[in-house]
């Protein structure tokens, strides 16, 4: 019989986010904002071949939002 055990599990990886800037737009009182195009680490596969995994889709909102807020502050410096 198989059996499953749920839990959870936190990981690091080493990410690579591709993002683009919108200027400040004064005109409708927006301010500079980034845009996630991408969220993606490399994965060897069984035969050592490397995989580019695209995670973007599963990160939530707040994930997300962390992530333009820090690509934010390093595009600003």
């Amino acid at each position: 019989m198989k059996k499953i055990l749920k839990t959870s599990l936190t990981l690091t990886l080493p990410i690579s986010v591709e993002y683009e800037t919108f200027e400040e737009d004064l005109e409708n009182g927006l301010p500079e904002q980034v845009d996630l195009v991408a969220v993606t680490f490399t994965l060897a596969g069984k035969t050592g071949r490397k995989r580019k995994i695209d995670i973007l889709q599963l990160l939530d909102e707040s994930e997300v939002i962390a992530l333009e807020d820090e690509t934010g502050e390093q595009h600003d410096t």
